[in-house]
């Protein structure tokens, strides 16, 4: 770092109105210069001064020592209390400390301060940094998951000099999964207008991006599944789920379950998200029903010789067909009533069966004549050719 001293020497005299000079130590002006005004514009240069005056500071570095913002991260001014000002800079006094206010930066390579003159001989330093700042950032970048790397290879950066480019920036940066890295930028070539590089005529600060994958969303819904009640979950169908949205080759973890239960109903399927680091995972349920199950009850006939008694009628039976082994299926038999010869039909009710859907057919009760034999009494009378002496 190069520095210059520039003195400002005060007429030690009681008199506040005294005009003090402004002397330069011109063997201090190394890597740029000093000049005071009266003002911000920098129009009217100052040669006398009195104190408490402001005066504005401006600051040109010379082409090599060239800073972009004049602000106090890259230049700075000092100043404090001179004593023995003809002696300066090897003796100061501590007893005044100035930070000159930096009023406005008038182009890219200088910059204006403001400083109010105490009742004090001053002595005024001004560091000039030797390499241009330069700030590159990579830019940042962010998508939803797709299952292919992301990259970023642009880049921002500060002002350079006048004829400079950046020809070349490395960076280095991917991100394939769900998450965040850096995006780094390096090794730069900077040229000028020749084409010659010039790149260490800048101290150059590299800020590194963002590179954020975030969760893909899809969502899994269960199929609806039915089958026929039979008593059995070895005849479940298997539970299945549609999955939209995933990366196509990918598989989304989750599970399947249902509601236990064997009887005819509506069963809850459920669906329960695995773990899944580059999705965000929606799921909806489904329904496993299970149906009645068709079954017959047919009437069996039946038949009686007549006898005019209820009592002896045969006990009505029927057939089912269809139902799980050990199951009953409710129902009631009864015939029309009579007790005379002829058909009766039998009818079939079907009682309360939730699993089954019961199709009945009914029957037939028979009453058949009674065989019987009329035999004619012998008859005797004596002749008395008269057919009212007959015997009954």
């Amino acid at each position: 770092m190069k520095s210059i001293v520039i003195a400002i020497v005060g007429l030690l005299l009681a008199i506040p109105t005294l005009a003090v000079d402004i002397v330069i130590d011109e063997t201090a002006v190394i890597g740029g210069t000093l000049a005071f005004y009266s003002d911000e514009t920098c129009e009217t240069s100052v040669s006398t001064f009195q104190p408490e005056d402001n005066i504005f500071i401006k600051a040109t570095p010379d082409s090599r020592h060239t800073v972009f913002g004049m602000t106090p991260d890259n230049f700075t001014i000092t100043v404090t209390n001179g004593t023995g000002i003809a002696e300066a800079p090897r003796r100061r006094s501590s007893n005044i400390d100035i930070t000159p206010t930096l009023m406005l930066t008038a182009t890219n390579t200088t910059g204006v301060f403001m400083l109010s003159i105490p009742k004090a001989n001053l002595l005024i330093s001004a560091t000039f940094p030797e390499k241009n700042p330069l700030t590159i950032t990579a830019d940042s970048n962010s998508k939803t998951y797709d299952g292919q790397p992301m990259t970023k290879n642009s880049y921002t950066n500060t002002t350079l000099a006048a004829g400079d480019r950046i020809e070349s920036v490395t960076i280095t940066g991917s991100q394939t999964i769900v998450g965040e890295s850096n995006n780094v930028p390096s090794a730069a070539k900077i040229v000028n207008g020749n084409g010659n590089d010039v790149t260490d005529n800048y101290e150059i600060t590299y800020v590194t991006g963002k590179l954020k994958v975030n969760p893909k969303s899809v969502t899994v819904k269960a199929d609806n599944k039915s089958k026929e009640y039979d008593k059995d979950t070895i005849t479940d169908p298997e539970l299945t789920a549609t999955v939209t949205g995933a990366v196509a080759g990918e598989t989304i973890n989750y599970t399947l379950s249902r509601s236990s239960g064997q009887n005819v109903g509506d069963y809850a399927i459920t669906v329960k998200a695995g773990d899944n680091p580059n999705y965000s995972v929606s799921v909806t349920g489904g329904t496993f029903t299970i149906t009645k199950k068709s079954v017959t009850v047919k009437a069996d006939d039946k038949s009686k010789e007549y006898d005019n008694n209820a009592s002896t009628d045969s006990k009505l039976t029927a057939i089912v067909s269809g139902a799980v082994t050990g199951d009953n299926v409710n129902y009631t038999l009864s015939r029309e009533a009579g007790q005379t010869v002829g058909e009766y039909a039998i009818t079939v009710t079907a009682g309360n069966n939730p699993n089954y859907s019961v199709t009945v057919t009914g029957g037939t009760f028979k009453i058949t004549p009674k065989a019987v034999t009329v035999k004619a009494d012998d008859k005797t009378k004596e002749y008395d050719n008269s057919a009212s002496t007959d015997p009954q």
